[in-house]
């Protein structure tokens, strides 16, 4: 009986230095993965959808955005919900490292009076209480529809940012436009032209930014039969947007001339410095670990982590090594 007890005995410490074995392992793979770097303020949203918001941009109460200027609307009675800038522009993505942010426009293209004058960002850009936001030069381009018409795009400043031109032949509709590449658009210059937008000198400043005017020429014999032929209408796009064969099929239809269709354009922001900071100092914190640099907005500045660290240099202790 003696034996038998200790066997027992025996039994369930090994049977206890069994569990013990396991668990150990089991508990120190559970170690919780270290907090993901902060993007925005304490205590504030930072997601509209799966749209991340990082400061200086944000959504709520005002200590969570920079300025009225950065303040974004999250509109969640559509699903997904819509990320929201000036409660027209729907963004899509915020780059820090770019000071981009890539925002759908509807209607997307300018809207011409007769005299062929527009504007594209009817309400403005520019100094927007804190935020300077201007049209990127980087990632658009012009896009002209049209039958024997010219499209010029200024600044505020007057200064000429692209042009190109649409010529159609004289026999039949425009049913059918040629493209430079087989299985997407490029315009030939055939019923549709593309353009980059160009920055130089003239293109910097408050005043730049501010309006965007579309001036459209016609110079065929006959306008009204080359506006039933190819309707005119000019966007300024992200570049590849009109390439998609699914977008350009649908607009080189005549009949799509009065479809309002969203167009996805590239806009890049700086901003407001605070009267007690300089350029190369955080905006919200000074920092050795920021570095900002003057802006094309005067007073104005776009700030990024050094090279070897990442993260928000725009909150405190935002660049993490």
């Amino acid at each position: 009986m003696t034996i038998s007890a200790f066997s027992e005995t025996t039994a369930a410490a090994a049977a206890m230095m069994i569990v013990v074995v396991f668990v150990l392992p089991l508990s120190a793979g559970a170690a919780a993965p270290p907090p993901a770097p902060a993007i925005g303020m304490p205590n504030c949203s930072t997601s509209c959808g799966d749209i991340s918001v990082p400061y200086p941009f944000g959504m709520g109460p005002a200590r969570c955005y920079h300025s009225p200027g950065f303040n974004l609307t999250c509109d969640n009675t559509t699903s997904p919900p819509r990320l929201l800038l000036g409660g027209i522009l729907q963004v899509h993505y915020i780059s820090l490292p770019q000071s981009t942010l890539l925002v759908t426009r509807t209607p997307g293209d300018a809207r011409v009076d007769a005299g062929g004058s527009g504007s594209l960002f009817a309400g403005g850009l520019g100094d927007d209480d804190g935020a300077y936001i201007k049209l990127s030069y980087i990632g658009n381009e012009l896009i002209l529809l049209g039958c024997n018409v010219r499209a010029t795009l200024r600044n505020g400043n007057g200064t000429t940012i692209s042009t190109c031109s649409s010529l159609c032949g004289d026999i039949g509709p425009s049913w059918y436009v040629p493209s430079s590449l087989g299985s997407s658009m490029l315009c030939t210059g055939d019923a549709c032209c593309q353009a980059p937008i160009v920055a130089d000198a003239g293109t910097a400043g408050k005043a730049a930014a501010a309006s965007y005017d579309v001036k459209l020429e016609w110079f065929g014999r006959n306008r009204t039969a080359d506006e039933e032929r190819m309707p005119t209408r000019v966007f300024v796009a992200d570049k590849g947007w009109f390439e998609k064969k699914q977008v350009s099929d649908r607009l080189l239809h005549p009949a799509t001339k009065y479809i309002d269709v969203g167009a996805p354009v590239w806009l890049s922001w700086e901003v407001a410095e605070h009267p007690s900071t300089r350029a190369n100092s955080n905006i919200t914190s000074p920092s050795s670990l920021v570095v900002c640099e003057e802006g094309e907005g005067g007073g104005y500045s776009a700030c990024l982590c050094p090279e070897g660290y990442g993260g928000n240099p725009y909150i405190p202790d935002g660049c993490q090594g």
